[in-house]
């Protein structure tokens, strides 16, 4: 029989969501990460057995690195010097709000790069949804790196995550891995563009 729906059931619902990591869960975060090219083909072939969800392992990624990042700021109480928010121009402060705000922002922004990837290099190859699949995959796998980022950063090294170095290198580490990601697929693909 159903159990009728009550605060007790969504809550067990929603911890099982969270702790149901089976073996999949690593097994698709290495792939993504040291092969997203073949990793990426055989999931859009149908070969989906031993990989975690897309969206599951978006959210649990996402999820866990919102966690950590808000645990090392509020624990070292780090925070971004008077001075230097107030010498913020109007970009700099949106981008502020921003990273504040990131789980708000984060689906919309999938989806137009999802948009964009998809009219400027895959549409002969992938359909929007298969792309759209990709995104998620790689989405979690960097904010799987943040997350390790943050660890070792803020928490090891105490250094203030907030700061602009930081920030740096988060776009240079983002800007690897979506390179690194691209190149592996199309060069599964045995495409070239040069």
């Amino acid at each position: 029989t159903v159990q009728r729906l009550s605060v007790s059931v969504l809550l067990e619902e929603i911890l099982h969501f969270i702790t149901h990591l089976d073996n999949g869960f690593p097994f698709t975060t290495w792939n993504f990460l040291v092969r997203p090219g073949i990793t990426s083909l055989n999931y859009i072939a149908g070969k989906r057995r031993n990989y975690q969800k897309p969206v599951s392992y978006f959210l649990i990624w996402l999820s866990a690195y919102i966690l950590l990042h808000n645990s090392i700021i509020n624990h070292f109480h780090y925070q971004l010097g008077r001075e230097v928010v107030e010498g913020m121009n109007v970009q700099e402060q949106s981008n502020i709000i921003l990273r504040n705000h990131l789980s708000i922002f984060i689906l919309p922004v999938l989806f137009v790069s999802a948009v964009i990837v998809y009219f400027l290099l895959a549409r002969p190859d992938f359909n929007f949804i298969e792309l759209f699949t990709l995104c998620l995959y790689g989405a979690g796998t960097y904010f799987m790196m943040l997350l390790l980022s943050d660890l070792v950063l803020g928490f090891f090294l105490r250094i203030n995550v907030l700061e602009l170095n930081v920030f740096l290198w988060q776009t240079i580490l983002a800007s690897v891995y979506n390179f690194w990601f691209g190149y592996d697929v199309y060069r599964q693909l045995r495409k070239r563009f040069f």
